[in-house]
């Protein structure tokens, strides 16, 4: 059994289990400020940082703190992305 799980299931899964993951950390990222906010801020993130810059008036460094959030969840969605491309062309 656990021959056949390492060799034959864990390769047909790893794209399903990348693409879970990276949705999982997008959701994270997306939960992650009204965690933060619940909290009393007491813990300082990229998110809130986001938030406290747009609400300073700051917006060219809010519109970067932004857009660095918004690339964490993209590049863990490519990573996933790379894996399923890799298990795809190896099963050929």
């Amino acid at each position: 059994p656990w021959s056949r799980l390492v060799h034959v299931q864990l390769p047909l899964m790893r794209a399903p289990l990348a693409a879970a993951w990276a949705v999982a950390f997008a959701v994270g990222i997306a939960l992650f400020l009204p965690t933060q906010l619940i909290g009393a801020g007491r813990i300082t993130t990229l998110a809130t940082e986001a938030v406290t810059l747009a609400s300073a008036g700051q917006r060219s460094v809010a519109a970067a703190t932004a857009l660095l959030l918004a690339l964490l969840p993209c590049a863990v969605f490519v990573l996933a992305a790379r894996g399923r491309i890799a298990t795809s062309s190896a099963a050929r």
